[in-house]
């Protein structure tokens, strides 16, 4: 399952934790591209283009940087639209309460793309069941994917979900139509990314939400 709705109220809060490629998994964590680089997001070597870091036109406009990322279609390493890092994007998602991704995405390409995430862990791989159909021209969408056991499909290995997801090895960003894969569809495509965001599960956000308005109501009272 995926959600469009990305959860504000803790997007809203004082704390950021910043873009840099020795972070560690946590809820919060956000790679906003601002600082000029890639942040560590690749495409398998030795495809070329590799991603690139824009100067301007990510979702907040002028002055906003995003990732741009293209794939050639047909055969070889550049045939395919995936995107993936294993440096700050790694770790134990379990015990840091990571329960979804948020990625903005904008297709600047002439196909309709169908978008997922992927996890690995070992041999072990974890896919989005379901993908965010995202038409051509589709302007700045974000979209919010799931991570929990029900939302996502097994598509190799035998780790178990608690494993895997207590392990990961590497997270990867993917078309993907048809069946859940982490492979990618050879396909002729530009999209540009931004604001990857890690966020608690729905529940937790709530709660996360409710205790912070708690704390406000007794300071304001103090």
């Amino acid at each position: 399952m995926k959600r469009t709705l990305l959860a504000a109220a803790l997007l809203a809060m004082p704390i950021t934790f910043a873009q840099t490629a020795q972070a560690e998994i946590m809820v919060g964590l956000t790679d906003d591209f601002e600082g000029g680089t890639v942040l560590g997001w690749v495409m398998g070597p030795p495809a070329n283009p590799q991603p690139q870091n824009i100067a301007d036109g990510g979702p907040n406009g002028a002055g906003d940087a995003f990732l741009r990322v293209d794939s050639l279609g047909g055969n070889g390493p550049s045939s395919r639209l995936i995107l993936f890092n294993t440096d700050q994007w790694a770790g134990d998602y379990l015990a840091a309460g990571v329960g979804e991704i948020s990625v903005a995405f904008n297709n600047l390409g002439a196909t309709q793309l169908a978008m997922r995430i992927a996890v690995e862990s070992g041999d072990t791989w974890f896919a989005s069941s379901d993908p965010l159909l995202l038409p051509a021209g589709s302007g700045w969408t974000q979209a919010v994917f799931s991570l929990a056991e029900a939302d996502v499909t097994r598509v190799q290995g035998s780790a178990s979900y608690a494993d895997a997801l207590s392990n990961v090895t590497e997270l990867r960003i993917l078309s993907a139509a048809g069946t859940p894969n982490f492979r990618g569809d050879a396909i002729i495509a530009s999209v540009g990314v931004d604001n990857i965001t890690a966020l608690p599960e729905p529940g937790a956000a709530v709660v996360l939400t409710g205790v912070l308005m708690l704390l406000g109501r007794r300071r304001a009272c103090s």
